[in-house]
């Protein structure tokens, strides 16, 4: 019986097309992840403004009001998701790599390592743009009228819940795609975008509320999405959290240094220029945070040496050790 010979050349192409097939598999469902929210913030753009129309507000004040928290709140508030976002990059290799080894010891202690540095990441983060938030937008828009700036500072208030839950959702999303599973995360997304559109056209339409809804609507679609997130990935790695590590002590940890930061600011407000009082009482924050850290053991000894100026912050540590 005769064997067939298949040429190289054919065995060849079927490799590079099977690996093409793999990649755009890949590759397509983390386009349309990172595509959902531009296009949910263009359709607000449209919601919003017309429902704060439908309200009262004139053409010229809906847009000025929208544009105020699209423009110059949103992005503040986004500012602290640029670190979890690059901890998510670098949490696939390592997820990837403990999946493929089979290894699900190591996947769980990675995931449960990357949510407790998302916590350190966006409870802190969310403690200071609370306690902060008018100081903090004073500070950089010293052009703003005074109601402006009440606004926009409240604006912010609100917005920052939402950045505990993008730090989730931006890390677990890393988790999910180590894992293979690169569709969980745009359908949390899009789930989490539809909330967002049905809770901000509800909410902007009611008069005392007005443009209040579209902050609360995307924490909305933060939470959301980060639950979805957070069922998948129990479901597909079994993990469980110690909520008191990874949870309770940065939140207490937060809380401690959004009032110290607060009451910095409070004690220099009208003695000092508001520039000076505001870069002094985030300093005074974020010292009160580094002394947190081995004050109420949220990071491991071996832990705290890997962080910068890792060497200094172990002498503290082992000083109130």
């Amino acid at each position: 019986m005769r064997r067939e010979i298949v040429p190289r050349r054919h065995v060849g192409q079927h490799r590079t097309f099977a690996i093409m097939r793999k990649i755009t598999g890949l590759a397509v469902p983390i386009l349309l992840g990172a595509s959902v929210m531009p296009l949910v913030m263009l359709l607000d753009s449209y919601i919003i403004s017309d429902r704060l129309i439908s309200i009262g507000y004139s053409h010229t004040l809906a847009t000025e009001v929208y544009g105020l928290f699209s423009g110059r709140v949103n992005p503040l508030a986004n500012v602290p998701g640029v670190v979890s976002l690059a901890l998510c990059v670098s949490v696939v290799p390592a997820i990837s790599a403990a999946h493929a080894r089979g290894s699900s010891y190591l996947v769980k202690r990675n995931t449960h390592n990357v949510f407790k540095m998302a916590m350190l990441i966006g409870l802190p983060s969310a403690a200071g743009l609370v306690a902060l938030a008018t100081p903090i937008i004073r500070l950089l828009y010293s052009n703003f009228s005074i109601e402006s700036n009440v606004l926009a500072g409240n604006l912010l208030t609100i917005l920052a819940g939402g950045v505990v839950f993008l730090s989730i959702l931006q890390v677990f999303n890393g988790v999910l795609q180590g894992l293979g599973r690169v569709k969980i995360p745009v359908i949390a997304l899009s789930v989490g975008a539809l909330v967002k559109v049905v809770v901000g056209y509800t909410l902007t339409g009611i008069p005392s509320i007005h443009i209040y809804g579209a902050p609360i609507s995307t924490v909305a679609c933060y939470m959301v999405a980060s639950i979805i997130d957070i069922i998948m990935i129990k479901r597909y790695t079994g993990v469980s959290f110690n909520l008191k590590d990874t949870v309770l002590k940065p939140l207490l940890a937060s809380v401690i240094m959004g009032a110290g930061a607060w009451g910095m600011y409070a004690l220099l407000f009208n003695r000092v220029r508001h520039s000076v009082a505001t870069l002094a009482a985030v300093l005074f924050g974020a010292v009160i945070f580094m002394v947190c850290i081995p004050a109420l053991r949220l990071l491991s000894r071996d832990e705290v040496l890997k962080l910068p100026m890792g060497a200094s912050m172990v002498r503290l540590y082992d000083l109130l050790g």
